[in-house]
């Protein structure tokens, strides 16, 4: 019955013969030499995007922030750098946001009366 499949879809070779189980084998080696040379490529790819934008790949680097700190105590140094935007301080009060549903006309209050501040160079504090 599975000969009979492979023969109905073409699965032939030249001399009439259905595939054998060692094109199964060759199938695998192909997947896994494209799988190789894909992730290389995309690896060399994204380090030279990341590269190319300034953003650090070392753990000590900071990427883009503003301030690179030095010392271990609360008498820490920030060593300004050279960017290409001004940092700038992000503060709200009483920020709301609401949307309407998409199951309705119900509206959905998604923040309601948030504050809050935004450093330049820190993603928490």
């Amino acid at each position: 019955a599975g000969q009979q499949v492979l023969r109905v879809n073409g699965f032939v070779l030249p001399n009439g013969q259905v595939f054998g189980k060692e094109w199964i084998l060759w199938g695998f080696i192909y997947m896994i030499g494209f799988l190789i040379i894909h992730i290389l490529f995309s690896g060399l790819g994204l380090r030279r995007v990341r590269f190319e934008s300034g953003q650090s790949t070392s753990p000590q680097g900071g990427g883009d922030a503003n301030a690179v700190e030095k010392g271990d105590g609360p008498e820490e140094e920030e060593e300004e750098l050279d960017l290409p935007f001004t940092p700038v301080e992000l503060t709200f009060k009483d920020l709301c946001y609401e949307v309407t549903a998409s199951t309705g006309n119900d509206k959905l209050m998604l923040l309601n009366n948030v504050y809050g501040r935004f450093e330049p160079g820190r993603m928490c504090e």
